[in-house]
């Protein structure tokens, strides 16, 4: 039977990348597994990251900090790439303290014993003047994308400015299906599934996890009793709709100038990106021709395009 010739393989492994092979799997299955699994791991695997940001002296992101290269809004794109690693279910605090002239990085700040910096060489900023620098961040734990106006308190004090979140530490998953035999058999598949994380979670992780949410909702249908009741009518979106809101910009792997202009006009997801028409997005500062070229690209590699016109602006030629 193939199930006693089944094995997981690891062709190469770091912090950040893990490249599994699974075999052999029964005809089909591989594709069946291999979507599954990276769906999941996209969407449903758990991390960290900053929810908001607390500045000394600063009540909004478009001030000008007196003594520091960069604009607030830089230092904030700066501390969305910050990558941190919680223990238990709380949020935190990381606190800094500093003063110029001084490069500002990730490591500079003081974090509680159950959080771990990961990019401690990150820069946040740079101090060019004799200017002290103090800051609060808040961390904590959550799953996929939550937007800057989802992380705001009720309440919270002024001077807190909230940032959009990528939670998952998983930032692409990509498979291929392959074929392979066992005896006679030859019409067996073989899961080649690469996944590369941020390294709050190593690849290995990622992969255990998502296997385990699978196999839990697997496992409720087969031990669930049926009912007879009718069950309620919900609107469910369509699979391609569901992923283009788990699909972040971080995965379509654009330059830093592309990234970062998308980013600061609000795109923050491949759905964000796909409501806009190409005029909106050629205006959009520090986002020109190359930088489109650039995203017409990579999103012709998923088989997606940019629209010419919003609906309700297209115009009717047999009218």
């Amino acid at each position: 039977m193939i199930e006693e010739s089944r094995k997981i393989f690891v062709e190469e492994l770091s912090d950040t990348y893990g490249k599994f092979i699974i075999e052999p799997l029964e005809r089909g299955y591989g594709w069946t597994i291999g979507n599954s699994l990276r769906r999941i791991l996209l969407s449903s695997i758990e991390g960290a990251a900053v929810t908001s940001v607390k500045i000394e002296g600063v009540r909004h992101e478009l001030e000008v900090y007196k003594g520091m290269k960069e604009d607030i809004l830089e230092v904030l794109l700066n501390l969305k790439k910050l990558v941190v690693r919680i223990e238990d279910e709380e949020p935190h605090i990381l606190q800094l303290e500093v003063k110029g002239p001084k490069v500002v990085k990730a490591g500079d700040f003081k974090a509680p014993a159950n959080v771990t910096i990961i990019n401690p060489d990150l820069v946040i900023a740079t101090l060019v003047e004799e200017v002290p620098l103090y800051m609060e961040v808040e961390v904590r734990k959550g799953k996929g994308y939550v937007s800057a106006e989802e992380n705001k308190v009720p309440g919270q004090p002024l001077g807190v400015l909230n940032l959009d979140s990528v939670f998952s530490p998983v930032r692409k998953v990509s498979y291929e299906v392959e074929k392979t035999r066992v005896g006679r058999r030859t019409d067996l598949d073989r899961l080649v599934l690469n996944i590369w994380t941020n390294g709050a979670v190593k690849p290995e992780e990622a992969l255990r996890q998502a296997a385990k949410i699978l196999m839990e909702h697997a496992k409720f249908i087969y031990e669930q009793e049926f009912s007879t009741l009718e069950p309620e009518k919900k609107e469910i979106t369509t699979t391609q709709e569901e992923e283009k809101k788990v699909i972040t910009l971080e995965e379509l792997g654009l330059s830093t100038r592309a990234f970062n202009a998308l980013r600061m006009a609000g795109i923050n997801t491949l759905e964000d990106l796909l409501s806009k028409t190409e005029e909106e997005l050629i205006h959009i500062k520090n986002f020109g021709q190359k930088s489109l070229q650039e995203l017409k690209e990579k999103l012709q590699e998923k088989g997606l395009s940019l629209s010419s016109a919003k609906k309700g602006e297209e115009t009717n030629e047999t009218s």
